[in-house]
């Protein structure tokens, strides 16, 4: 007796079976989605502000901008100071498994209540 091959449907088999609208659609919320994920010095760049104009906007040294840009953790208050010298305001969104979005309106009340 011949064993059945298991043969799996890849990505694009998988999209080219669904409807056009669909296709689109899922396109242009991927694209978004990619759009918008960008690291700190990413969008600087995408603003077209130097790390030299970074520094004067925050009164630090064009060092300093190129370490900040580079690190890994960093206080939530330094890139919201951060985003605001670029003219932005930053909003922290918190996740969860089963898809709740919940937007943190402040952290300080979390530090005032010593955690």
């Amino acid at each position: 007796m011949k064993k059945k091959s298991t043969r799996y449907t890849t990505f694009d088999e998988h999209m080219s079976k669904l409807p056009p609208a669909r296709r689109a659609k899922i396109e242009k919320e991927a694209k978004d989605l990619i759009a918008h994920e960008l690291s700190l010095q990413e969008m600087r760049k995408s603003l077209a502000i130097s790390q030299t104009e970074m520094a004067e906007r925050l009164e630090l040294n064009q060092g300093d901008i190129s370490k900040f840009e580079r690190r890994e953790d960093v206080y939530v208050s330094s890139v919201r100071r951060y985003i605001e010298a670029m003219g932005g305001t930053l909003e922290l969104i918190a996740k969860f498994p089963e898809k709740r979005r919940y937007k943190i309106k402040s952290i300080g009340e979390l530090v005032d209540k010593g955690l």
